[in-house]
């Protein structure tokens, strides 16, 4: 019996994009969310490339999203920095700020104007977002856009290949996650793999700084708010879940609801429950051109 759904999330409709989850102002909190939870873990830190941002230099926000991290990083930087922000769908975009401009389009085919622009770009989250064949060409890209010596950061959910450690019902989840994934062509253990895909663009002097998010009532505050943004973003992946038939995991919405209700309960009594994630920095070589 196939899986059924009655969500009425609003859905991107960039032309060629594949992008999973909605865009749409429960989406837009969520990320604000989710940034507030990473930045506490990277502690308040917002960049780890060893870049120096001075006047006339430039700053790019590649699948910005709601604009969090820039708008921060807008508090921080000397006037004069630009700071821009793409994305494919412009419905999560903030109000206007005077410092930061915002435009749509996709990593894969940045402005060609672009090139040899920004001393940073910063990309965060697309496991989701670009299917195996896309995040080669989404490399290439950013560090076509770079200036020589400039630095890329990447930030993606897992460390290796796990996403969330915690018990048999958090692996039964990510099994189902993974199981999308790959029914949409996308990777699910990227940060195990972007290492290579850096290495092949191009990219030199790859850093990583990993954090285990503690995750579940029993962490305090910090496992509260992690907890609650992870389960707003697995809300946001029902609809793909369930029109995928389930993946063997379940059939109907309410089996869903359920199977996420068990594992929060899981995180919250399971001491050491944590979601992973990654930043990799890497530069792009002084004597490239583009």
């Amino acid at each position: 019996m196939p899986a059924t759904s009655d969500d009425t999330r609003t859905y991107h409709s960039f032309p060629g994009a594949h992008y999973v989850l909605p865009a749409d102002k429960p989406e837009r909190d969520r990320l604000d969310r989710q940034h507030r939870v990473l930045k506490h873990a990277y502690d308040d830190k917002l960049i780890w490339s060893p870049v120096n941002l001075v006047p006339g230099s430039a700053v790019l926000d590649a699948a910005t999203g709601s604009g969090a991290w820039l708008l921060d990083l807008a508090d921080q930087v000397p006037d004069g920095v630009q700071l821009r922000g793409i994305d494919i769908e412009s419905r999560l975009f903030p109000p206007l700020h005077p410092n930061v401009e915002f435009f749509t389009g996709s990593v894969t085919a940045l402005p060609s104007e672009w090139s040899s622009t920004f001393q940073l770009v910063h990309q965060r989250l697309l496991t989701l977002g670009l299917t195996a064949a896309e995040w080669p060409d989404a490399f290439l890209e950013l560090k076509r856009v770079l200036v020589p010596g400039g630095w890329a950061q990447i930030e993606e959910s897992s460390a290796g290949s796990r996403h969330w450690e915690s018990g048999p019902i958090t692996a039964r989840f990510e099994d189902m996650l993974s199981k999308l994934n790959t029914s949409r062509g996308h990777i699910f253990d990227t940060a195990a793999q972007i290492p290579n895909f850096l290495a092949d663009a191009g990219f030199t002097n790859i850093r990583t700084e990993v954090r285990g998010i503690p995750l579940g009532k029993w962490a305090g505050k910090e496992g509260c708010d992690n907890r609650d943004g992870n389960i707003v973003f697995f809300q946001a992946i029902k609809t793909p879940v369930l029109n995928g038939g389930g993946f063997g995991h379940v059939s109907t919405g309410e089996e869903f609801d359920r199977l996420l209700a068990e594992m929060v309960e899981e995180w919250d009594s399971t001491p050491g429950s944590k979601w992973n994630f990654t930043i990799f920095s890497v530069q792009k070589p002084l004597s490239e051109d583009v």
